[in-house]
């Protein structure tokens, strides 16, 4: 995945979530922050692999919003 569809990927989610919120909890920035690469999470597919890449970042956002009313959305 390259970084500009990361980044719509991303912007889409900020704009379910603030559909989901109440008006005066909503997110004011919608700008897509960068993934932290090199960051190695301790659970789940990824578990211990560092990453490093758009496609795994989003892969471990999905994962951890299974489960939830958003991860239909996603």
């Amino acid at each position: 995945m390259k970084r500009k569809t990361y980044e719509k990927k991303i912007r889409n989610y900020l704009h379910q979530i603030n559909q989901m919120q109440p008006v005066e909890k909503r997110l004011s920035d919608m700008r897509p922050v960068r993934p932290d690469f090199g960051y190695i999470p301790e659970v789940g597919k990824y578990a211990g692999e560092p990453i490093m890449s758009y496609q795994r970042e989003w892969d471990v956002l999905v994962e951890a919003f299974k489960g939830s009313p958003i991860a239909d959305k996603l």
